[in-house]
């Protein structure tokens, strides 16, 4: 059963996933493929820049599309590590973390026109009236599961870093789902962030604000997209006389899931639903930036993933925490710390004790996503004689809100299993590995481990042997990454107790700095020898 499942993962190993639901050489107009229509007709945002790669160049020039929805683990593989000094791509995939499309690595700039009517347009920027949903429309190439967030990045405010003010708590995406809308809403309050934030003048050209679309896949890697915000109304008079008291960013939680919790001090087990009604954020909490190091990332710590880097560590779910415990843990030490790490016999001992660790893990996860998806399948999406579906966790959701290009104010998602969930437009669900989703089991379909088969009633006990009805104890919660860490826990631990080259996990690195993260002789990060020369 495994080797078919590692065949059959196989065709899921693209370097390209997400991008808004255009192309900016095209105007940045919407393109609907499902029955159910993307609300607005243009989805604004920044074309990434090339960071001066030769390879980056290269993809946009041959593979356009590939190149706008690139996670950015796999960008900083288009540098030539002997030659081309190491650039970070996060916070917007723009050049040291510019606010517009200026930089010369920039091919198609967004125009320069701010629209007067107020329905969205390929315009300068998105422009957003506080307490009114905007929609978003997304495009996932490979539809990873995974979870979105969004935050409003204030540039110029004369702070050292730039400030922070998350808008949209991390909501499920994707799940097999290749397109998505989502809503994000600007607090009432936005515009009277002077009286916490000295120096804030408000969102009025572009510029000033960033609207950052982030997503983390269970892989476990990394997206990013950023579009100028304009935030409509007039900013209230500065009444804050410090930066001091800016809230620092939240850390990220490591290993200790438990510090994972919701608003009500429940366990955050599973990615939060597109659909709650809590999912916006409806006051202005501002924070200093979290800058994560992607370059320090792919270079050090994992030169094929990453831990989660946004700006809501403690927002996130146990699941996707876990997915990335899994990838960190066995890293490969990134494209210099692998052969500084193979360099000695321990090192390469304990390299490969990783690489297996890894390989164990990731048998794991397609197993109980073989299992799930059979799940899935028969009892979730199992519908009646006139063709309704008939489990109580299929649903379609409408966005509400004064959406200016649609007079009904809606954007409607599709009926399927988990569309209301991810926002899906779209009815088909691929089930490739990595897409499938974890999920919450209602009372009603999950059975007893005692109870007899019974084909015209199936129940998630049915397709679960007992050896792996751990995935699904706990309280009806079917959490693939969560178990498969639990069961990878002895490996982990063997791991780190190695007496020669013990291996933890890694995470974020955060600097402190709009510039390239520098530690001293990292030589721009460039494959370099310990004198200097070219490798």
């Amino acid at each position: 059963m495994i080797k078919s499942l590692v065949a059959l993962t196989l065709v899921s190993l693209c370097v390209c996933d997400l991008r808004m639901a255009s192309q900016p050489r095209n105007g940045w107009k919407a393109i609907d493929r499902g029955k159910v229509k993307f609300t607005p007709d243009f989805a604004l945002y920044m074309e990434p820049s090339d960071f001066n790669y030769e390879g980056l160049k290269k993809q946009r020039s041959k593979a356009y599309d590939n190149f706008l929805r690139s996670n950015i683990d796999n960008e900083q593989d288009r540098r030539n590590f002997v030659t081309e000094p190491g650039e970070d791509h996060l916070p917007f995939r723009s050049f040291a973390t510019a606010a517009n499309d200026d930089h010369k690595g920039v091919e198609t700039k967004l125009p320069k026109t701010i629209p007067t009517n107020g329905k969205p347009a390929a315009a300068a920027a998105i422009t957003a009236n506080p307490g009114e949903p905007f929609t978003i429309p997304l495009r996932w190439n490979n539809p990873h599961a995974a979870e979105l967030e969004v935050n409003i990045w204030i540039m110029k405010t004369g702070a050292p870093l730039p400030i922070v003010v998350p808008i949209r708590k991390p909501a499920c995406s994707a799940e097999g789902h290749q397109d998505n809308a989502f809503t994000f809403t600007v607090p009432t309050d936005f515009n009277t962030l002077g009286s916490k934030v000295m120096g804030f003048k408000g969102c009025k050209a572009p510029g000033q604000c960033v609207l950052q679309v982030y997503a983390h896949s269970v892989e476990s890697r990394t997206y990013a997209i950023g579009t100028p915000l304009i935030v409509t109304g007039d900013p209230a008079p500065v009444t804050a006389t410090t930066w001091n008291n800016i809230p620092k960013p939240k850390e990220d939680v490591g290993t200790n899931l438990e510090l994972l919790k919701k608003a009500d001090g429940n366990p955050h087990y599973l990615c939060t639903s597109s659909a709650d009604s809590n999912i916006d954020i409806k006051t202005s909490q501002p924070q200093e930036a979290r800058l994560v190091s992607d370059v320090f990332n792919h270079a050090y710590q994992n030169s094929d993933f990453s831990p989660y880097s946004g700006q809501q560590p403690h927002d996130i779910s146990r699941n996707l925490q876990a997915s990335a415990i899994l990838k960190m843990v066995p890293a490969n030490r990134g494209e210099l710390g692998k052969s500084y790490l193979k360099s000695t016999k321990q090192g390469r001992a304990a390299a490969n004790a990783a690489k297996k660790a890894d390989k164990k893990a990731r048998n794991l996860v397609r197993l109980y996503e073989s299992i799930t998806n059979q799940l899935i399948s028969a009892v979730m999406e199992k519908k009646n004689a006139n063709g309704e579906y008939k489990s109580v966790m299929v649903n379609n959701d409408t966005m509400t809100g004064n959406n200016p290009n649609d007079k009904t104010g809606r954007q409607n998602t599709n009926i399927c299993f988990r569309c209301a969930e991810t926002g899906s437009t779209t009815a088909k669900r691929q089930t490739t590995n990595t897409y499938v989703p974890s999920f919450e089991i209602d009372d009603s379909l999950i059975g007893d481990k005692t109870s007899a088969f019974n084909k015209d009633d199936l129940k998630a006990y049915d397709f679960v042997a007992k050896v792996h009805q751990r995935l699904i104890e706990k309280q009806g919660m079917l959490q693939i990454y969560e178990t498969v860490l639990d069961e990878m826990k002895p490996t982990f631990e063997e791991l780190a107790n190695s007496k020669d080259y013990p291996l933890y996990y890694q995470g974020p690195v955060i600097k402190k700095t709009l510039k390239t993260i520098d530690f001293p002789g990292a030589n721009q990060h460039k494959k370099k020898t310990h004198n200097g020369k070219s490798k």
